[in-house]
């Protein structure tokens, strides 16, 4: 994987990959109230003003009204993963990372489609051999999904000579004959 320029992890099911693209991805600061902290300096700013009225040093107390003044304004930060292991583990199916090298992209949170799902792909593949039927193939359609026919025949001239068609036949979807 070291000098791969595309790194695609998708369906990850194992602690140890999940880890190694957590990693990989990175980590995020996010910033918000602590509440609990914020209303403790708001009380302790309080306190240092009472401390003047009771005869405290001003200059002391002025320098704790500032610092306590800060705390109660002041937003928490803490660093997160970008996704943590167990968010990997629960990636969708249909979800995917990549990590492209050489390019200077970030990583990439893409959606995976099956190729025999998309439109731009019908008639450019045949039925899988271990996988029944094989006389037909499905293919999307304006209504959904239908069947098409595999049609197989002899190879024509022009194309006998590659070494796929050395048994004189080839094999197309009904409708989408190579030419």
């Amino acid at each position: 994987m070291g000098s791969s320029a595309l790194r695609q992890f998708f369906g990850v099911r194992d602690y140890q990959t999940a880890q190694m693209v957590s990693s990989m991805l990175g980590t995020e600061t996010l910033e918000y109230d602590d509440s609990l902290r914020q209303a403790d300096a708001k009380r302790q700013k309080m306190n240092a003003a009472k401390s003047i009225m009771n005869g405290g040093d001003p200059f002391s107390a002025y320098a704790d009204m500032k610092y306590h003044a800060y705390a109660e304004e002041h937003r928490t930060k803490q660093a997160r993963a970008l996704m943590m292991p167990e968010e990997i583990l629960s990636m969708p199916e249909d979800k995917q990372l990549l990590f492209i090298s050489g390019k200077n992209l970030k990583p990439i949170f893409a959606e995976k489609h099956p190729y025999y799902e998309r439109s731009d792909f019908t008639g450019r593949f045949l039925p899988n051999p271990f996988h029944p039927p094989h006389d037909s193939v499905p293919i999307p359609s304006r209504w959904g999904r239908r069947r098409a026919r595999v049609i197989v025949e002899r190879v024509p001239q022009q194309f006998s000579h590659y070494p796929q068609y050395s048994d004189g036949m080839w094999s197309y979807v009904e409708g989408f004959r190579p030419s």
